[in-house]
């Protein structure tokens, strides 16, 4: 593993924990007790996690193929995932905050919109549906490269090895939280 991508990881790590830490003191700042049940808790911090992971990863990815445009590499599982997983967390924002903002205007909501109050729901929205949603999603997304019949990369490198372990975590995650849910934690 090149150094370059070693401290892309690390990067992509640190993000995602301080968004996992904000989504987390989230709670407490808006009226919820920090009583809530463990699978919320660990929803909160993975959900977090996995965003800010994803975000730094897929600005990676468009990094990458704008400039290595003579050497493309394929768009194996592992790239398609970071892929399918930075377009489902832009997007998805991006019609929140429209949606927020839209609704904050029209009943006339006496809280301030800051940018720290927004980021606290954005956080607080990602956390639950990037679990839910998108680990549905990279399980699609699986099936129909299997049942397509797409080639396996040969020589994979760390970002695509790196996505298929995301994909496989986001996953493992949802099923661990739901797991959770269902039996009262």
């Amino acid at each position: 593993m090149k150094l370059k991508y070693a401290s892309e990881i690390l990067f992509a790590t640190a993000f995602g924990m301080a968004l996992a830490r904000v989504g987390f003191l989230a709670t407490g700042r808006h009226g919820r007790p920090f009583g809530i049940p463990p699978s919320e808790k660990l929803a909160l911090l993975l959900g977090g996690f996995v965003t800010g992971f994803t975000l730094v990863e897929f600005i990676a990815l468009l990094i990458e193929r704008a400039i290595c445009r003579g050497e493309l590499r394929g768009f194996g599982i592992g790239r398609k995932s970071w892929s399918i997983a930075g377009l489902y967390v832009i997007l998805n924002t991006f019609v929140y905050v429209i949606y927020f903002m839209i609704d904050h205007k029209i009943n006339q909501r006496s809280t301030p919109v800051t940018p720290g109050f927004l980021l606290d729901r954005l956080v607080m929205l990602r956390s639950r549906s990037i679990l839910g949603d998108l680990s549905w999603a990279l399980v699609a997304l699986w099936i129909t490269a299997r049942l397509a019949g797409d080639p396996r990369e040969p020589t994979a490198d760390a970002r695509e090895i790196l996505g298929r372990v995301f994909a496989g975590f986001v996953v493992g995650a949802a099923i661990a939280i739901q797991a959770m849910i269902t039996f009262g934690y």
